[in-house]
């Protein structure tokens, strides 16, 4: 849910501490999200330290904004840049992914959404059907349509991110058709065909209550990548993949953060 109208917003990550930045054009707007934010984390018991805001002055905030969003090379392909950092033209070998910063998750500077493009990038079969749980911005389905995928469905829960998405479909002029977006849970696209690629970008809280359901959505041999869930908690998350008739036969980590690629057997 949106607490207030943002102007964009950034995830990062300070030793083992997960730091979320807003930005927004006014002191009022700014005051809003933070007492709502204060609000959910008191009735949720979330450990959260929310910090005073800080003024940019305005003549200076569209370029103070901008200056957090450069291009990220992710693997000798993929590379991740603002609409700002040149656009989306390539040279035969770079996979460029556009990406305007929004409210929706997925700006490509986190460690899990970097690790599952680079399983992505090694493991996707060529013209594969790709299902993106918890698409966000879009930034890893555009990335299966631009590596080769036959088509893409997205869902996620959140209303508000469609239009960052809408946006980041245009930008990456990904093909009428390769990308369909659905608002709602996992049973919305429950009528779709089997996918040979699964991909779920998430903590661990959200995804592993998905996985005994994910058999049905993969074909035969199908892969999940798994992606957002701490090192501390890999023993916890391998366990729940083997009871869902899954086997990991890939692993990644970055920092205090691990992903793997798991098959249908």
């Amino acid at each position: 849910m949106a607490l207030a109208d943002s102007c964009g917003m950034e995830q990062s990550s300070e030793g083992k501490t997960v730091v979320w930045s807003a930005y927004f054009p006014d002191s009022d707007q700014a005051g809003v999200f933070q007492e709502g934010l204060a609000r959910i984390a008191t009735e949720r018991a979330l450990n959260l330290q929310i910090s005073a805001p800080q003024i940019i002055r305005r003549e200076n905030w569209h370029e103070g904004w901008r200056q957090y969003f450069r291009p990220v090379r992710v693997t000798d392909r993929i590379l991740i840049a603002p609409p700002w950092e040149g656009g989306c033209a390539s040279d035969g070998h770079v996979v460029p992914i556009v990406i305007e910063p929004g409210m929706a998750f997925g700006t490509g500077t986190h460690e899990t959404t970097q690790m599952c493009l680079r399983l992505l990038e090694r493991l996707m079969p060529p013209q594969a059907r790709v299902l993106d749980a918890g698409t966000g911005s879009g930034i890893l389905g555009i990335a299966a349509v631009k590596l080769g995928a036959s088509q893409v469905i997205g869902f996620d829960l959140d209303a508000d991110a469609a239009g960052n998405l809408r946006e980041n479909l245009a930008l990456n002029h990904v093909p009428k058709g390769a990308f369909y977006a659905v608002v709602g849970p996992l049973e919305a696209i429950a009528q779709r065909p089997p996918f040979d690629v699964v991909i779920c970008n998430m903590l661990s809280r959200e995804f592993l209550p998905l996985l005994p359901r994910l058999e049905q959505y993969l074909a035969p041999g199908g892969l999940l990548l798994l992606s957002g869930y701490l090192d501390s908690e890999a023993d916890e998350v391998e366990e729940a993949v083997a009871s869902a008739h899954l086997r990991i036969f890939a692993r990644d980590g970055a920092g205090e953060w691990r992903a793997s690629a798991g098959r249908r057997v």
